[in-house]
C-alpha cells in the first residue's frame, strides 16, 4: 500500500524514508511528484499549514487532514517538539516557531536561555497521525527520548535541536552520534516503529 507523508520538512522526509524502508508499504512524500502525478495527485511543494492548536496531536491532525485534502492515499502526520524540565511545555509546540531565525539561530537563544541553569534535563518527543488508513479515521502514535541540553552547540549531523540535545546513555549529541545511531534511539522512530507495528498486523 502506498501512504503518503504530510510534510515538507527534508530532515523528516529522509528520516521517515529510512525508517520505512524495513515495511511492506510504500512512503511517498511531496519529493515523489512523478509517482503522485500519476496517481493523479497534485500536492503543492511548500503548502503552508497554520499549526495553530496547543498539542502535538492536534497539530498532527491538523497537518494530515491538509494533505489528505489533496489525496485519497492514507496519510501520516507528525507534530514534534522539545520538551525542557525547567520550563514546562517549552518550547513544546512551538518548538520552529518560539523565536524566529535558523535551526542555529534557536540553539543559541535556547542555550542563552538555560545559561544559569541547574536543571538542564529535557525530552524530545513526537505524535504521528495514521489518517484515511482502511476503516480508521485517525490513529496516533507516539514516541519520546529522554536526555539533557548541552552547554554548547556540538555536531553538524541532523536538523533542529540535534546538535544541543544529549540522549540519555551517550556523552554525545544527535549532531555528532549522526543520523544512523540517532535513526535507532530517537524519540521519531520510536513512534514510527509503533506505527510499522500496526501496519504490519493490519
Amino acid at each position: 500500500m502506498q501512504i503518503l507523508f504530510a510534510s515538507s520538512n527534508q530532515g523528516k522526509i529522509a528520516e521517515a524514508k529510512d525508517i520505512f524502508l524495513s515495511s511492506k508499504h510504500q512512503l511517498l512524500s511531496v519529493n515523489d511528484q512523478e509517482i503522485l502525478e500519476h496517481l493523479g495527485i497534485i500536492v503543492p511543494k511548500n503548502l503552508n499549514i497554520q499549526e495553530s492548536a496547543e498539542s502535538f496531536q492536534a497539530n498532527a491532525l491538523i497537518k494530515v487532514q491538509a494533505f489528505h485534502h489533496f489525496c485519497h492515499l492514507p496519510c501520516i502526520a507528525d507534530d514534534s517538539g522539545l520538551l525542557l524540565d525547567a520550563y514546562p511545555n517549552f518550547p513544546g509546540v512551538n518548538s520552529n516557531r518560539w523565536i524566529e531565525g535558523s535551526d542555529f539561530e534557536r540553539n543559541v537563544a535556547l542555550l542563552k536561555k538555560l545559561e544559569n541553569q541547574v536543571n538542564r534535563r529535557a525530552k524530545f518527543q513526537t505524535i504521528l497521525c495514521l489518517y484515511a488508513y482502511k476503516n480508521h479515521q485517525a490513529l496516533f502514535f507516539s514516541g519520546e527520548v529522554s536526555g539533557q541540553i548541552a552547554l554548547k552547540i556540538q555536531g553538524t549531523e541532523g536538523f533542529g535541536y540535534d546538535p544541543i540535545f544529549i540522549p540519555d546513555s551517550y556523552n554525545l549529541s544527535f549532531a555528532q552520534l549522526g543520523v544512523a545511531v540517532k535513526n535507532k534511539i530517537s524519540h521519531r522512530v520510536k513512534a514510527w516503529q509503533t506505527l510499522l507495528e500496526f501496519l504490519e498486523k493490519n
